[in-house]
C-alpha cells in the first residue's frame, strides 16, 4: 500500500496505530502518512504547527491515536505533546476536517486525583522526561472524531521524592551497551524502570536484573509513586543477554502492559509484560521467534480493535 506513494530510497518509520489506522513517518521528506488497512487508503497528513519533523522527534510516550468507535467510520484523531514556545502544549490532528489544533496546558494538581486516573478518564501524554522528574499533559478522553480539543489540558509535573531521587536520576528512552544500567519506559501516566547488569564484564551485553512499576501519585499526581516490583521468577524467565533495548507502555482498566524490544547482534526479541493492579499480579506472555535477524525495527506500539475480516 505504501510502495505506490513513498519515494524510492525513503525510510519509512512506524509510529503508532489504533484499530485499522496505522501512522507512519518518512525520514527524508519528514512527512506523516496514515494507512487504513481495511479500505487500503493512504493519505498524507499536513505538517503540524511545529512544521516538518524528523523521525527522531517523535516519542511514543507522547503520542496517542484515537480511531472512530463507529465501525463504518474511518476517521481518527492524532494527539501528541511537546514543548512549544517554552510551554507544554497539546497538538491534535483531526482527519475529519484535516486540520491541526493546539492548546496550552494549565497546571492544576487538584483536579488529577485517584478517581480520574483509575477510571481511565484522562489520556496522559509525556511532554518531556528529565533527570529527576517529568512533564505530563492530561486531557479528558474522547473518541468522537467530530470533536477536537474541548477542555484545557492539565500539566502534571511528577518528580521523585527525596527517598528515591538518587536511584532514579537518569531517565532515557533507549539503552545501548554499557552506556547505562537503568532504562526508563513511559506511557499512559506510568513509568517502568529496567535495571541491568553486564554479562561477564562484556560491555556490549547486558541482562535484566530488576523491573519496577511506577505511577502518578494518587492524591495529586505530583510524585512518581512506587507501585510494584516484578517477581524474581518472572525476571529469571525473561532475562537474556541483549545489546540494545527500547519499549513502550499502556494502561487500560487497571491493567498495565509493556513491550520491551531487545537486540543482540542483529537479532530482535520481544518481551511482553503485564501487571494487574487489582491483584498485584505480574505476567509474561511468551512470544514465538519472529525471525527478525537483520531487520530494522523502526517502531513498536500498542493497538486495539483491529479487524481483519
Amino acid at each position: 500500500m505504501l510502495k505506490q506513494v513513498v519515494p524510492p530510497g525513503e525510510d519509512v518509520y512506524f509510529l503508532t496505530a489504533n484499530a485499522n489506522i496505522f501512522l507512519f513517518a518518512l525520514n527524508n521528506t519528514q512527512q506523516l502518512m496514515s494507512v487504513d488497512i481495511m479500505t487500503r487508503i493512504v493519505k498524507n497528513i499536513p505538517p503540524s504547527p511545529l512544521g516538518p519533523r524528523g523521525t527522531s522527534s517523535w516519542r511514543r510516550s507522547g503520542m496517542k491515536l484515537l480511531s472512530c468507535p463507529n465501525s463504518n467510520c474511518n476517521h481518527f484523531r492524532f494527539l501528541f505533546a511537546e514543548y512549544h514556545q517554552n510551554r507544554p502544549t497539546l497538538f491534535e490532528y483531526n482527519s475529519r476536517v484535516e486540520t491541526w489544533e493546539y492548546s496550552w496546558g494549565t497546571s492544576d494538581h487538584e483536579v488529577v486525583g485517584q478517581d480520574y486516573y483509575l477510571d481511565d478518564e484522562f489520556i496522559f501524554l509525556s511532554a518531556s522526561n528529565g533527570r529527576s522528574g517529568s512533564v505530563i499533559i492530561g486531557v479528558v478522553r474522547s473518541y468522537e472524531c467530530n470533536t477536537t480539543i474541548t477542555t484545557t489540558p492539565l500539566v502534571i509535573r511528577p518528580t521523585f521524592n527525596e527517598q528515591h531521587a538518587e536511584d532514579h536520576r537518569l531517565a532515557v528512552g533507549f539503552s545501548w551497551g554499557d552506556s547505562i544500567d537503568l532504562l526508563h519506559v513511559y506511557g499512559d501516566g506510568n513509568m517502568m524502570t529496567i535495571r541491568s547488569d553486564k554479562v561477564n564484564n562484556n560491555s556490549n551485553k547486558r541482562k535484566i536484573k530488576r523491573i519496577e512499576l511506577w505511577g502518578l501519585s494518587r492524591n495529586n499526581g505530583r510524585y512518581w509513586e512506587f507501585v510494584s516490583t516484578a517477581p524474581n521468577e518472572l525476571i529469571h524467565k525473561i532475562s537474556k543477554p541483549y545489546g540494545a533495548m527500547m519499549g513502550c507502555m499502556q494502561k487500560t482498566q487497571r491493567i498495565t502492559r509493556a513491550v520491551l524490544m531487545t537486540n543482540l547482534e542483529g537479532t530482535w526479541e520481544t518481551i511482553w509484560l503485564s501487571y494487574n493492579n487489582n491483584n498485584n499480579h505480574w505476567a509474561c506472555l511468551q512470544l514465538p521467534d519472529c525471525n527478525m535477524k537483520g531487520s530494522n525495527l523502526a517502531g513498536v506500539t500498542f493497538s486495539s480493535g483491529l479487524t481483519l475480516s
